[in-house]
């Protein structure tokens, strides 16, 4: 009966947004916060903005890694690729800045 549930719960995820599940309902996913360097992200963006992150250089693939590593919330989807990085934005790893 157990491996019923399990199922059934997988097939229902699509259906229910994420941030309904993990307890963040309130997280607002309006405001866009557009940067090209570590130094921007950290004067413009706030706790829960969607994070663009396109570097003025391409050609540093560690780059976006490392933007999502320090300034991207693990509880949502993260976006990359060699030219940039979208995400839910967190200030919880400020230290570390």
């Amino acid at each position: 009966m157990k491996k019923y549930r399990f199922f059934a719960i997988i097939a229902l995820l699509p259906l229910t947004s994420q941030a309904a599940i993990f307890g963040n309902d309130k997280l607002k996913q309006d405001t866009m916060c557009i940067v090209s360097s570590g130094q921007e992200m950290t004067k413009k963006c706030k706790e829960g903005d969607v994070l663009f992150f396109q570097p003025s250089v391409f050609g540093n693939e560690q780059l976006p890694i490392n933007i999502a590593a320090y300034a991207c919330n693990f509880q949502y989807p993260i976006v990359w690729n060699k030219g940039g990085v979208t995400c839910i934005f967190t200030d919880q790893r400020k230290a570390s800045w």
